[in-house]
């Protein structure tokens, strides 16, 4: 399950090169909603998203990064 979270959160913010809006993705029993990201000043060595994870399931999970 910790695969799944990352690779849904590394998806999410790969899609989001400028500002971009999203309403929810749902992935097994992991639902991410409303991701968005706003677009990085030229030469920002790093830029930030947002996003809610709810887990459905009975098995705890953990985001241990995304890019």
């Amino acid at each position: 399950m910790k695969n799944i979270a990352v690779a849904v959160a590394a998806i999410t913010l790969g899609l989001s090169m400028s500002t971009a809006f999203a309403h929810e993705y749902k992935l097994g029993s992991l639902e991410i909603v409303h991701p968005h990201a706003r677009a990085t000043p030229p030469n920002a060595p790093v830029s930030g998203g947002y996003m809610t994870i709810h887990n459905d399931g009975t098995e705890a999970d953990r985001l241990l990064g995304g890019e």
